[in-house]
């Protein structure tokens, strides 16, 4: 990543430096940092389907559909920005932005389970009769990619004093998160009667996307260690952690998978109008891994 060759240019500049002391002046009252992020992963995730499949030619039908998928994320990579300002010797005031992007993954999803009833005329007699059929189809493992900004405000407390070369922080406060997924995929049925009122059944795979819903909000610790590499600049590593209850995002239908996958492909806004999804079952706690460079400003 760009972010991390710049980091390391960084380091590089100043090692030359490193062991000279800081100055024991003025305290330091702004830090400014940037660097890389690791988010681990988080599994539990879960995303349900609930809806009545169409029936075209047939106004005497009933229909139900359903499915569910896992949506666990694997290790996510962005970068870390923020800010601390102290207003006296150890308090002060923290705003950091993350990004990360990971691959979502899911094995044991349910089996997709169709059931429809229908009245149709058949020959010979073309009588009107009452037919149900139903049945369970093995559903692949989920995939996609979840990618997630977090904006977070909150207090910091400094430890091992302002100007000695090992230091760090510990900081707290509450963070507002907006997380936008694309999950790979559910299915969509549509039933048809053909001549003779021969039943007909196409079926498409549905991604789904997270990224109308509304933003999370949570609170969060953190912590790091720094070492002073000369009087203006710091290395530094450190975790982050977002908790809080399972939450729920609001997902919907976004495109076919393969839109060549059946002769018969339905409109979007109509898979949007009939698909039913339940929201998307995110994890409670979220942890961040970071390391890069502290700008220091006294």
């Amino acid at each position: 990543m760009r972010l991390a060759l710049a980091v390391q240019v960084v380091l590089a500049l100043t090692a030359t430096t490193a062991a000279a002391q800081p100055t024991s002046g003025e305290r330091v009252r702004l830090e400014i940092w940037g660097g890389v992020v690791a988010t681990a992963p988080a599994s539990g995730g879960s995303i349900a389907s609930d809806y009545a499949p169409l029936m075209v030619s047939s106004p005497d039908y009933s229909s139900h559909a359903k499915q569910t998928l896992a949506v666990d994320a694997g290790w996510g990579r962005g970068f870390d920005v923020g800010a601390n300002f102290f207003a006296s010797r150890w308090f002060g005031i923290q705003s950091a932005l993350v990004y990360s992007r990971a691959a979502i993954s899911g094995a044991g999803n349910s089996d997709y389970t169709v059931d429809l009833r229908y009245v149709s005329r058949q020959p010979p007699d073309y009588t009107p009769h009452e037919y149900t059929t139903s049945s369970a189809l093995a559903w692949p493992d989920t995939e996609g990619t979840m990618s997630c900004r977090s904006l977070s405000l909150g207090g910091v407390f400094r430890v091992g004093g302002a100007s000695r070369r090992l230091g760090g922080s510990i900081a707290g406060g509450v963070s507002v998160s907006r997380i936008t997924t694309d999950v790979r995929s559910v299915a969509y049925t549509v039933f048809r009667l053909g001549g003779h009122s021969t039943l007909f059944q196409t079926q498409h795979r549905v991604a789904i996307s997270t990224a109308d819903a509304d933003a999370l909000v949570r609170p969060y610790i953190g912590g790091d260690l720094s070492i002073r590499m000369n009087a203006h600049v710091a290395a530094f590593g450190g975790i982050r952690a977002e908790f809080g209850s399972p939450s729920n995002v609001e997902a919907r239908p976004d495109s076919l998978v393969d839109p060549d996958e059946d002769a018969f492909a339905p409109e979007m806004s109509e898979v949007q109008h009939v698909l039913t999804l339940g929201p998307m079952r995110t994890p409670s706690a979220r942890w961040h891994i970071i390391a890069g460079i502290k700008f220091l400003v006294k």
